[in-house]
């Protein structure tokens, strides 16, 4: 029997009850929210599926120490250590990675957000690589390339070659069969994590947080991912894929009281949405639901999501200035905001509003107008 290479996915130590895989980057959130460790948890299915032996060990909630870290590492051997970061915890996470290496020899490989965006730094001190955007198919490739050494045929990889740092071209947005071949996310934390460690103020508790797409071909200037990690390409599950999850969690996560939809775009697509809803009365599947969405939604459509369990919209308000809205290229008016609103309240759902003060622009007169 070939042994498997393992491969330790780490969601590091920084300070307590921090959530460094918030759409805010970096914080420890008011209200106790932690969100799960989303792109290394559907990393780990991705490289189990692949026939990797995995294991993905989120230190915040565990409130596990870097003596935690390293004694756990020793234990389980790993050829490769992927090691989560933001841009609040970026040096604490390039530390943690060359402790780990110090401590035990693997190879490191930092992901997440400041990866695309201060890779030269990263590599400049210390760790092995920096895999750039979405990163589960460029961990394989690494995997794949590691005991040859050649690494120039990795996409998406930045690493140091002869003391120069060597960029390898980008990886192509994954795409929408890709994500319907992946294996539930809701899976990987049965399996890994502690469902009851995870809390978002909005939602009902326990809940998981799933992504049905990714990408967002929306250009709001204060945006995180869409320019850091998943890109502007939508791309999306199959609604049967989707919807087959929803009937895995209600039948092997019953202790699981809602379902919150991550996706920047999950509502963009009306038709795509209301086949889900149909499949999801169809099928019977009682579970509340819940996710983000822009206020250009109809009421038709709102009552028809309410009808097949959503709970609660998390909407980017940002302002009540139609000024404010136009500098940061929002895409809706106050006037449309207001009518989403009403008809929001009048299908019943109910609406956790994000808004800004201090965006490019603002005066006292227009933060009193978002007030």
């Amino acid at each position: 029997m070939v042994k498997k290479m393992k491969i330790y996915l780490l969601n590091p130590p920084f300070m307590e009850n921090f959530v460094r895989c918030g759409r805010w980057q970096g914080v420890a959130a008011r209200g106790k929210t932690f969100y799960y460790p989303l792109w290394l948890s559907y990393t780990a299915g991705y490289l189990e599926k692949e026939g990797y032996d995995v294991r993905l060990i989120d230190a915040i909630s565990m409130d596990w120490d870097e003596s935690n870290v390293i004694e756990d590492v020793k234990n389980f051997k790993p050829e490769i250590v992927v090691v989560d970061s933001n841009f609040s915890s970026l040096k604490n996470d390039i530390n943690i990675s060359n402790l780990i290496k110090e401590e035990t020899g693997a190879t490191t490989v930092l992901v997440g957000p400041p990866a695309s965006q201060f890779t030269d730094k990263i590599v400049e001190n210390g760790v092995d690589f920096v895999a750039r955007f979405e990163f589960e198919e460029t961990i394989n490739e690494i995997a794949k390339s590691l005991h040859e050494g050649d690494f120039s045929k990795v996409k998406g990889i930045s690493y140091k070659k002869d003391d120069k740092v060597i960029h390898n071209s980008n990886r192509d947005p994954t795409t929408s069969e890709f994500l319907d071949e992946l294996p539930f996310v809701s899976e990987v934390y049965k399996k890994h994590l502690n469902i009851e460690d995870y809390f978002l103020s909005h939602s009902l508790f326990p809940m998981v947080q799933i992504f049905t797409g990714r990408g967002c071909p929306n250009y709001c200037t204060f945006c995180s991912w869409p320019e850091t990690l998943m890109r502007r390409k939508y791309r999306v599950r199959s609604v049967k894929n989707v919807v087959d999850e929803f009937e895995y969690i209600t039948k092997e996560l019953p202790q699981v009281k809602e379902i919150f939809i991550e996706d920047d775009s999950f509502t963009i697509d009306k038709k795509r949405l209301t086949q889900f809803c149909d499949e999801i009365q169809k099928r019977g599947i009682k579970i509340s639901w819940s996710c983000q969405s822009r206020a250009e939604l109809d009421y038709e459509t709102m009552k028809k999501m309410k009808d097949a369990g959503c709970r609660l919209l998390d909407v980017g308000y940002e302002s009540g200035s139609d000024e404010i809205l136009k500098n940061i290229k929002k895409g809706v008016t106050v006037s449309q905001l207001r009518e989403f609103t009403a008809n929001a309240k009048k299908a019943g759902l109910k609406i956790l509003s994000d808004f800004v003060i201090g965006f490019p622009g603002e005066t006292k007169e227009t933060a009193a107008q978002t007030i």
